[in-house]
């Protein structure tokens, strides 16, 4: 079952054949992009996660949730975080932050912190299809919530950058808006 699923899966994910006429395509459409980031959001993008980024990134995070092949939850970090003024008290997630740094200086120095291991969990319709069964990766909650943080700070600039009408995915933005525009086309047409 694992070599069917991991088959299968790794199948969907193969990357299409790079043509010329898709290169070309591609080519047009990035030279035909016309917004930018500011020098402003450039810096703040490009600058390096820190402690409160992290801190705001494990807030945001449920507890129960499944960890990685490391096997600590969230609720690690969470215990183990200094939340008052005290010397005493040991910063997991200080120590963490201080990775982060390290990786985004150096790059990522070991591959078992990036690696996740796949479950397939049934969607609906025939159990016996394959295709029946949605992939989920658990990876490890440090490499979360690190990812957790950056995607925090693309959120904030995304909105800027992506078109009005583009509404999945933005903070401040829903279905209910695409929706409305498509019922207001509807009626502006009849």
């Amino acid at each position: 079952m694992t070599k069917i699923g991991a088959n299968y899966h790794a199948n969907l994910q193969q990357e299409q054949q790079w043509t010329n006429e898709r290169a070309k395509a591609t080519k047009n459409i990035l030279n035909n992009i016309t917004t930018k980031l500011s020098e402003e959001d450039k810096n703040t993008f490009a600058s390096q996660i820190g402690y409160e980024e992290t801190l705001l990134a494990l807030k945001a995070s449920q507890n129960g949730k499944a960890p990685g092949l490391d096997g600590i939850p969230y609720e690690f970090y969470k215990k183990w975080t200094k939340y008052e003024d005290d010397e005493d008290e040991i910063d997991v997630l200080a120590m963490l932050s201080m990775v982060y740094e390290d990786v985004e200086t150096h790059g990522i120095m070991s591959e078992e912190w990036t690696q996740g291991v796949m479950c397939l969990l049934y969607k609906k319709k025939d159990k016996r299809r394959i295709e029946n069964y949605r992939p989920v990766t658990l990876v490890n909650t440090d490499y979360k919530i690190l990812t957790k943080a950056i995607a925090t700070r693309l959120g904030k600039i995304a909105p800027s950058l992506i078109h009005k009408n583009q509404n999945g995915f933005i903070p401040g933005r829903g279905l209910y808006d695409a929706t409305r525009t498509s019922q207001m086309m509807l009626e502006y047409c009849e």
